[in-house]
C-alpha cells in the first residue's frame, strides 16, 4: 500500500475541513476499487492506496457549497503530498421573458443570465406592461403559483442548482387565470370532472 497525504483549502486558502478527496480508477485494480476520506480541521487528509509505485489514478475532491475537482495523479513511490483548492460553487439564473411585460433581479434590469454564489438568496420581480396580466410563470419548467397577476415577486432561496425563470403576459381583455387547489390529508374534492385527493398535491386550473 501507498501513503497519499495531502491539504485541501478554500478560496482565500484557509483549511476547508469536511470535504471528501476520492481516489478511483486505480490502474491495475478493479474500476470498483474506491479510496476515500474526509478533510480534518486543518483541511489535510491522508489515504492508504492500493497499486504499484506511478500507477495513475483518478482523484476527486468535493464538498457542498464548493466547485468539484478532478485531477489525474500517479501514485507516489514513497510519502505525497497533494494541495487542492476549492473555489465556491456558482450557478447561473436564466431570464426568459415574453412580451409585453419585464423581469428585474435584485431590482436592477434582468434580461441576461446572472451569476449567483451556492446557498444565496435571488428576488426576481415579474411586471407585465399597462392593460396587460401575467399569464404563466415557470422555474425550470415547474409552474410558479402567484396570487396577483399584476405583478409577482419570486424568492429563490438557498439556491443549489441551475434556474432558468419564463413568464408569459396576456392582455386583460383575454387574461385567464390560474386556479390552485390542494387537498388536506385523507380528503377529496371534486371540481369540474375531476376528482382531487390529499396525493395529488397542489393542481392548477386555467380560469377566465
Amino acid at each position: 500500500s501507498l501513503t497519499f497525504k495531502g491539504r485541501v483549502t478554500d478560496e482565500s486558502y484557509g483549511p476547508l475541513e469536511g470535504a471528501t478527496v476520492r481516489f478511483s480508477a486505480i490502474a491495475g485494480y478493479s474500476l470498483m476499487t474506491v479510496v476515500s476520506a474526509v478533510t480534518d480541521a486543518s483541511g489535510e487528509y491522508s489515504v492508504m492506496l492500493p497499486g504499484m509505485p506511478g500507477a495513475a489514478a483518478t482523484m476527486q475532491v468535493s464538498k457542498p457549497g464548493k466547485e468539484t475537482k478532478s485531477l489525474s495523479v500517479s501514485l507516489p513511490a514513497a510519502l505525497n503530498f497533494e494541495s487542492v483548492m476549492l473555489e465556491k460553487a456558482t450557478f447561473t439564473i436564466t431570464p426568459v421573458c415574453g412580451e409585453n411585460g419585464s423581469m428585474q433581479y435584485e431590482y436592477g434590469t434582468f434580461t441576461e443570465a446572472k451569476t449567483v454564489d451556492y446557498g444565496t438568496t435571488a428576488t426576481i420581480v415579474i411586471t407585465p406592461d399597462e392593460e396587460y396580466r401575467i399569464q404563466q410563470i415557470l422555474d425550470n419548467g415547474t409552474v410558479v403559483s402567484f396570487a396577483d397577476a399584476t405583478g409577482h415577486t419570486l424568492v429563490l432561496e438557498n439556491i443549489t442548482e441551475n434556474h432558468t425563470i419564463s413568464a408569459t403576459f396576456v392582455s386583460t381583455a383575454e387574461a385567464s387565470y390560474q386556479l390552485g387547489i390542494k387537498v388536506g390529508a385523507g380528503g377529496t374534492l371534486n371540481y369540474l370532472s375531476d376528482t382531487i385527493t390529499s396525493a395529488d398535491g397542489e393542481v392548477f386550473y386555467d380560469v377566465n
